[in-house]
Order: C-alpha cells, then structure tokens, then sequence
C-alpha cells in the first residue's frame, strides 16, 4: 500500500495532499526482451499543401525539446494521376527543410485513366494486359525520378493503390490480392529494379485493415521479393497482428485513420487515438502509424489540425509516441494492462542511451503507477511530458530514479510520455541528404563532436545546424584530413543537424547532445 502525495511531475493539478491510501498498479519494463523496430509516425498532405504553414511545419516535423511540437518523422504524400504535381511536392520540401532525415513516401489514389478499365481516375480497375500493367509500372517510376530530378528528394516507398477494396465517389481503383501479385511480380518489382529505384515497394493499404489482399504476394515468393512494405488502414477493421509480414521481415504500417463523424477537439478523443496508436504497435507489432490529413479539409476529425489550423489534442496524444519515440527505436517489453483503464508501453533508443515509455490513463479519476526497468541500468531521473485537458504536450519536473524504479500519479484522461537517459554517449547515425560517394561519421564524447571522413582526398566542410535551421558553427577542413573535433560547449542538451559537404555531395547525421 503506497500513500498518494503531492508529485512533483504535476504540481498544479493536484494543490491538495491526498489522505487515503490507494493500491498503485505496477508497469514492469524489461529492457531485455525486445520486439519491433520503429520506423516513426506520421500524417499526410494529400490535396492540402497550402493549409501547411511554415510554423505548422515546425510544429509538425521539428525534432526538439520544446513544449507542444509533436516530431513527426514520416510525411505520406499523393501522386497525382496525371504525374509529378508541384503542388503535392510543396509540403515535401517544408518537412525535409525542417528535418532533413524525414521519410517521405507517395501513395496513388488511382493511376491513369487509360491505364484502367473504366477510362476514369473515378472508380474502376487496372486493365489486366501488359502494356496497361507496363504502363504503370513505367508511370511509377517516373514519378520517383521526377520527383528526385525537380525537388531533389529521394522517396522512401511508393504505394501503388490506396484503399483497392473501397470504391468512392473520388479518386479510386479497386484491386484484388491476385492483381497486386501479378502486378508487383512481373511488371514494378522487375521495372523499379532495372531503372535503379530504391524507393521501397509498399502494397495493399486496405480500407479495412484486411490481409487477405496482401497475403497473394507474400506467398508467392517472385512477388514476396518485390514486397517491401504492407500498408493498413483503420476504417472497416483492424489493426490486426500480420505474423507472416513478420516472418518474411517485411515492414508493417498503419497508414491512415481518422474519425469522419462529427468535430470532436475533447481529450477523450485524444486519448482514444493514443489507444489506438498503442494497439498497433504493441498488440499488433506495426511498425509505422499515420493519421490521415496534417490539417483538415473538412468539418470532422480527419485533421491532426482542425480545418483552420488549429492543433486538436489528438495531434498532442500521437505526439506522445512520435516525439520521443524516434525512428529506429525498439519496442521492449512493457505491462501492457497494469490496471483497469490503465495501458504502457517502452522503447529503446540503443544508438542514443533513451528509455521511453508512454502511459495511457482512460479513466475519470487519477491514477498512480509505480514503474520498474529493468536491462537498462544508470538512469538517475525519468522527464515526464504530459497531455491531458490542461497540457498540450509539456514537460514537467523530473523525477528521481532510485534502484531503477520511480512513480507518478496519472491525472484523468491523460498521455503522459517518461524519458529516461542513462549517461550513454548519444549520437545517431541515421543519414539523410545526398551522399554520391562521401562516406562520414560522427560521434559525440563529453567534451566534443568527432565527424570523421574516409573519403577526404578532397577539401570538406563541416556545418553544425539547429532543427530551426539556424547554423551555429562552420569549419573548412583541408584535403587529405580525414577527422576533425569541434568543442560541445553551449550543445549540451540539444539536437543538432551534421552537414558535411565536399564539392557537390553532402551528408548529414542527427545528434543528440547529453
């Protein structure tokens, strides 16, 4: 039996001690026992680049400490039938701007219309016959190298239909299991491979989260090869477990959900997408989640945003995992249900020394939990970030770790996100950017950043960029010097950007600073 008191992670909420003595529930958190790799989260831009702000981008994209901004690490786009469309680039270049290692990928709502039974981007299927498959096949690609070659980015995955088992009354195609298998086997996979695409392959994205339409491929091993990526929606079902996805190693994301009834800007409603982002990771295994628009287009919940712009707490709930639960990271084994209402899950940063664990609170009333880690040793304190009616995403007051556990009272209807950091050296060496050749590494002592060069025979510069954009430090390195050291001072606590440039080529690390 603990006695609740005062905490110091929510000091306006609760000004008056509590007398009674309650039974805390326990989230146990085995650093050990792993599961899936996070790829990240993310919203889409479909038909609503001009909604997107620059301060919305930041709001949106930038990986950083400050109250409020929800660091999304992925950006779904839409692939305009007739092609490359600047409009739907638009919102590519504002996220790569903001984070430079943000995966961007494109997903077409139908393909051409001569491609398609029907002769309309409304409705209909893909002709069966091979110059209409080739010719798509063949439009795909191009889109890839259009959008590479006008706003020089390299897509990360390319969904070849969304939602194949609904039929709108917009933009659309339907699509059967057999017909993605023909269609990836024997005219994409083969045609992606022979131009040098490396943008992954990603099929199904059902309306329905149905797995049966992205079950031809994956046992049909010719196609499985050519199957990177299985998408899902959450509108007529789902999320559902893909143990064959899992068995093949092939990455499995929620791609879309959202609410189409009517405005519903409640916490309730926040917490609920909190819920259902928990379940596709931790019950289903997915790798990935998306909600559907950045910013509404309509009159309901669609929209991280409302359709004037105005942040909801569901965007502030999703920003509870995709803030601090960087791509890359892995999931580990958490009390999924440590109480009635009550949800946790964790995640491990092993390239930047991070524990993570996000606790959900349905209930009415507050709650404690007391939480145990074990397999990650060193941590001293656990920095709660909270959304609930009265904090949109905001940290707190830390609290002290002791014997690797600590506690804390969940106020009602509640998200709140603990990082723990346990002293390791924290850099990370995901790149981004253009590298054509050059080969860099950084890593990040106490004292300094080391940004070493194997291909240094010619003349390079080092950049040092906050998330804002801003540049902080920029040293010329001569050829033939294959390593530099700049001093950390003043960077401590921070995320920062690595630009290395020598002549045409650059790459780029984020890093972040004990």
């Amino acid at each position: 039996m603990i006695e609740v008191k005062r905490l110091n992670c929510l000091p306006l909420l609760f000004p008056i001690l509590f007398a009674v003595t309650v039974s805390a529930a326990t989230v146990a958190v085995d650093a050990t026992k792993t599961y899936q790799t996070i790829d990240g989260f993310g919203a889409c831009s479909a038909w609503i680049g001009s909604k997107i702000t620059d301060s919305l981008a930041v709001k949106f994209w930038q990986d950083d400490t400050i109250n409020g901004h929800i660091g999304l690490s992925i950006l779904r786009t839409r692939i305009d039938p007739g092609g490359y469309n600047a409009s739907e680039s638009s919102p590519m270049k504002k996220a790569i701007k903001v984070y430079p290692d943000i995966k961007i990928w494109s997903a077409a709502w139908t393909p051409p219309s001569k491609f398609k039974t029907n002769g309309s981007t409304v409705g209909g299927s893909l002709k069966s016959d091979a110059t209409s498959q080739q010719g798509y096949a063949d439009f795909l690609v191009k889109y890839v190298q259009d959008v590479k070659k006008n706003v020089d980015i390299d897509l990360y995955a390319v969904s070849c239909q969304n939602e194949p088992d609904f039929n709108p009354s917009y933009e659309g195609c339907q699509w059967t299991g057999d017909q993605f298998k023909v269609f990836v086997r024997d005219y994409w996979g083969p045609t992606c491979e022979k131009a040098g695409i490396t943008a992954k392959r990603m099929i199904s994205e059902s309306y329905r989260n149905s797995l049966s339409i992205s079950d031809p491929s994956l046992k049909d091993s010719a196609a499985a090869k050519y199957t990177d990526i299985i998408g899902g929606h959450l509108y007529g079902g789902g999320p559902n477990p893909y143990p064959l996805a899992e068995t093949l190693h092939k990455q499995y994301w929620e791609t879309e959900n959202s609410g189409m009834g009517g405005p519903d800007e409640s916490i309730g409603n926040g917490v609920m997408y909190a819920n259902i982002v928990h379940n596709c990771l931790v019950k289903c295994g997915m790798n990935a989640y998306h909600y559907w628009w950045l910013v509404n287009n309509n009159n309901d919940d669609e929209g991280l945003c409302n359709s004037s712009g105005k942040p909801t707490p569901r965007m502030y709930t999703i920003g509870n995992f995709s803030k601090f639960v960087r791509p890359g990271y892995v999931r580990v084994d958490a009390t999924a249900a440590p109480a009635n209402g009550l949800t946790a899950s964790a995640y491990l940063g092993a390239g930047d020394g991070k524990l993570v664990i996000v606790a959900i609170n349905n209930g009415n009333s507050a709650s404690k939990l007391d939480f145990t880690v074990a397999g990650f040793t060193g941590a001293a304190k656990a920095v709660p970030w909270i959304t609930d009616k009265s904090h949109s995403l905001e940290k707190l007051d830390a609290l002290a770790v002791t014997d690797d556990a600590f506690s804390c009272e969940l106020p009602s209807k509640s998200v709140v996100s603990f990082v723990l950091w346990n002293g390791a050296v924290s850099a990370h060496a995901a790149t981004a950017g253009r590298q054509a050749g050059l080969h860099a590494k950084v890593a990040r002592s106490r004292n300094a950043v080391r940004i070493e060069v194997s291909s240094a025979r010619e003349a390079w510069t080092v950049r040092i960029v906050l998330p804002s954009g801003r540049q902080v430090l920029e040293k010329s390195v001569e050829a033939g010097c294959s390593g530099v050291s700049l001093n950390g001072d003043g960077l401590s606590g921070k995320v920062f950007i690595v630009k290395v440039q020598q002549g045409k080529a650059v790459w780029s690390s984020r890093v972040v600073v004990p």
